[in-house]
């Protein structure tokens, strides 16, 4: 049986709970939840988490190879909701190589169609990220992190 995460608005037990969520899968806790955000930040690795109400929100690059394989997983279809589309698309279809790395090969992104600057980047062997997860069970937030740590993507905080 899987945990969904309760819908924590107004709930006055919020940040107790957030912190069980982000400890349960080993993510260090970077900031408090305040009055007027009520938002509580876990970082690990390069990756923020922030919580909403009925989910976490997940910042940061995931490899779009790594983002197929937890797309297949029991996880994928339904508990791991990638660049936030619930219609459950693919990673294929959100994925972007870096702005960064585009700039110093020369490629204007903005001058490109998505479907060329994806095809131009692969061609030029330039990786391809996911950088935003909304997740919705603590199985999947617990996967979600042992994956990047599997790949060495994230450093999980001491408990």
């Amino acid at each position: 049986m899987l945990t969904p995460f309760v819908n924590l608005t107004d709930d006055p037990e919020a940040g107790a709970i957030m912190h069980l969520e982000l400890g349960t899968a080993g993510i260090g806790i970077t900031s408090e939840p305040t009055a007027c955000t009520g938002v509580l930040h876990g970082t690990t690795g390069g990756y923020i988490f922030i919580r909403a109400a009925t989910c976490w929100v997940v910042r940061g690059k995931v490899p779009l190879e790594v983002a197929k394989e937890m797309d297949a997983s029991p996880f994928g279809q339904h508990y791991l909701c990638v660049n936030g589309d619930v219609a459950w698309r693919s990673p294929e279809e959100w994925a972007q190589p870096d702005a960064g790395e585009m700039r110093e090969v020369g490629l204007d992104k903005a001058r490109m169609t998505r479907r060329n600057v994806i095809r131009v980047a692969q061609r030029m062997g330039l990786t391809l990220w996911v950088d935003l997860y909304l997740i919705y069970t603590q199985e999947a937030l617990n996967y979600f992190v042992q994956t990047l740590r599997q790949h060495g993507l994230a450093i999980i905080a001491d408990s």
